[in-house]
């Protein structure tokens, strides 16, 4: 198959090479620019939603005169550059950058970022209202509000973020090209066609001595030194390289000239020892990738303990009203206790006791046995 036929053909269809002279995809895409855009409005929307909302539940929660209700407008007045604050805050700290286009990007890993993120815009709304307030004599901001709303502000952007995501993945598309072959090949390839927002293109073999038959889901488009000709003509993306043993400098010239309107992301040799606290570190200007120890040390624990029991007293505390609910429909529904306990094998088989509502009478009569006889 050549590259410079008109049509490529694939699993689920054809793919029409886009026509000569740069006219616009037909594919529904976003470009860098916009996407970076389009993240800037939303977190600034969600400060902008976020700083009544805390100065709100401030004036449920203090006594403070400063934070009653009928302060509301002034308030809102007085700390009217978070939100802007915020965005500037981020944008310094590298979250809009090109290379935060993460392949899944994650609510939970973005909140450390975004807690660091808040909080220097929290801190740079204060330093220009303290300016503003020596210069021109205006309102000075107060910390207990702005800390509040640095709070509620990591919830609502994160939110946003997600339900920005649901909305891009399905109103916009990111075309993947695979490179490589073999089973790491296979299994990218066929977790880009379970994810919403992509499109497997295709794959393409970096090697002449590999055969066009191992390419498993989908059809071989070309060789190595077809890349920067297939990018182009069928709208690529994003590319995924699988693991390889080395890469060779004519390999390396063909990545360095996709770097400008591609995305190359690469599957490390040993992935299966790397998990998300690794770092990227470097020696002499060699980058490392430090494996990260398997066991969480004596900080990693106490943390992880502390949000344990945060978010579990918090959902308790939400869910009590249906929890007794539940507990006094199983109790008037049949004697005996409310609760069922039973001991089970946990991890490393150790024995823990199991707690849940009881669904079951516990005065069930048991059943005859009877002998067999020859």
């Amino acid at each position: 198959m050549s590259i410079s036929d008109p049509e490529v053909k694939v699993r689920e269809g054809t793919i029409t090479s886009s026509p000569p002279g740069g006219k616009a995809s037909p594919y529904r895409t976003i470009t860098d620019k916009e996407l970076t855009l389009v993240q800037i409005c939303c977190d600034f929307v969600c400060a902008c939603i976020a700083l009544p909302l805390s100065l709100v539940l401030l004036s449920q929660l203090s006594a403070v005169a400063v934070n009653a209700p009928g302060r509301l407008l002034t308030n809102l007045q007085i700390d009217s550059l978070f939100p802007v604050a915020v965005v500037i805050a981020l944008a310094s700290g590298g979250v809009y950058r090109v290379t935060h286009r993460r392949l899944q990007p994650s609510s939970f890993l973005e909140i450390r970022e975004l807690s660091f993120g808040i909080g220097e815009g929290c801190v740079l709304a204060l330093a220009i209202g303290s300016l503003l307030h020596v210069l021109f004599a205006t309102s000075e901001p107060y910390a207990t509000q702005l800390v509040m709303a640095v709070i509620v502000t990591v919830a609502t952007i994160t939110i946003g973020r997600i339900v920005l995501r649901f909305f891009l993945h399905a109103l916009t598309t990111t075309r993947v090209l695979v490179v490589g072959a073999g089973t790491t090949a296979d299994r990218i390839m066929l977790s880009v066609r379970q994810d919403a927002g992509m499109t497997l293109v295709g794959r393409i073999v970096d090697h002449e001595s590999e055969n066009d038959s191992d390419s498993g889901l989908i059809d071989t488009l070309g060789r190595m030194a077809d890349l920067p000709r297939l990018c182009r003509q069928l709208d690529v993306h994003r590319v995924l390289v699988a693991a390889q043993d080395e890469f060779s400098v004519e390999t390396m010239n063909i990545y360095r000239k996709l770097q400008d309107f591609v995305h190359i992301a690469m599957v490390p040799r040993y992935y299966e020892l790397i998990s998300w606290r690794s770092s990227l570190t470097d020696l002499a200007g060699m980058p490392f990738l430090e494996i990260a120890q398997p066991h969480l040390s004596t900080w990693d624990k106490c943390m992880k303990r502390a949000f344990d029991l945060c978010i579990s007293s918090a959902v308790l505390l939400v869910t009590s009203p249906l929890l007794l609910m539940v507990a006094l429909g199983v109790k008037l529904s049949s004697p005996g206790p409310v609760f069922f306990h039973q001991t089970r094998l946990g991890r490393d088989a150790e024995p823990f006791t199991v707690i849940k509502f009881r669904s079951m009478t516990t005065d069930t009569a048991v059943p005859p046995t009877f002998a067999v006889t020859a």
